[in-house]
């Protein structure tokens, strides 16, 4: 049986495609939508981009959306007409094509050797595409993480 409650929020953060750092935020309801553009105005940094995922659909990022986590959660955690925010925030690693090569690489090994060790260097590789190891990197997706999440938190929960 699911929780009830009568307020819900979800906030989750990942890494995956786009440029360099670059924030991508992604909502669900039109007031947090436009919450987040008023605050994001204020944020510094390499770029961002605000999506609200259920009027964009396949307009906006990439790919389409059938489904998202956002949509999971409130269904398992809010009964109708619960208060409901939510907020994905995605950041920008190395380009499309070099994750889908590094992708491409990994699945090729996989698929030869099922035992193929984390060190191997496409495994490896794969990692730093999603995980980069610089610190210029890593410092700014820190900063706009707890950007967001602290404006996500002073608007909406507290």
């Amino acid at each position: 049986m699911s929780p009830v409650h009568s307020k819900g929020s979800f906030f989750t953060t990942f890494t995956g495609l786009g440029p360099w750092a670059h924030d991508s935020v992604f909502v669900m309801e039109a007031q947090c939508f436009d919450s987040m553009k008023e605050i994001l105005k204020g944020k510094k940094g390499p770029g961002w981009h605000l999506e609200n995922i259920k009027q964009q659909g396949a307009k906006g990022t990439a790919y389409t959306h059938h489904g998202n986590v956002l949509e999971g959660f409130k269904a398992y955690l809010c009964p109708e007409g619960c208060e409901w925010i939510a907020c994905s925030e995605e950041f920008g690693t190395y380009s499309n094509l070099k994750v889908l090569m590094g992708l491409r690489q990994e699945n090729s090994v996989w698929a030869r050797n099922h035992t193929c060790p984390i060190s191997h260097p496409t495994k490896q590789n794969l990692k730093e595409l999603f995980t980069p190891q610089s610190e210029a990197w890593r410092a700014q997706v820190l900063k706009s993480g707890r950007f967001v999440i602290n404006a996500m938190f002073d608007k909406f929960i507290s």
